[in-house]
């Protein structure tokens, strides 16, 4: 290890809990972790795990690719966030909502 990797080490603190580096930011203000490019609703879950509730999702292409449309696209994104905060698993919701069904059988669920 170089010397300069150790002295940012004892300044730089990692939470894995949080999956975070904790340093001191001085003036600058928190932010949201944003992520974008590829995503379709089935990702929700694991992105939540990876990066919590505080978050931008940014869909594109999962929301108009779709095989109901762009509103199912909107629907199913909504349906699998909504699942995801109240501890189901899209597969189970899936049962309710014909938009989420779709695109499970569209994408698949992720493993």
């Amino acid at each position: 290890m170089l010397k300069e990797d150790e002295c940012l080490l004892k300044q730089v603190k990692e939470n894995n809990r949080l999956n975070i580096l904790e340093q001191d930011w001085g003036e600058i203000k928190p932010l949201f972790p944003v992520t974008s490019g590829g995503l379709q609703p089935l990702m929700i879950p694991e992105l939540m795990k990876i990066f919590g509730h505080d978050i931008i999702l940014q869909f594109g292409g999962g929301i108009h690719a779709h095989p109901m449309g762009t509103r199912a696209g909107a629907l199913a994104c909504r349906q699998a966030l909504e699942a995801t905060l109240k501890g189901i698993f899209l597969k189970e919701a899936a049962k309710k909502y014909k938009e989420l069904k779709a695109a499970i059988n569209k994408w698949g669920l992720i493993k």
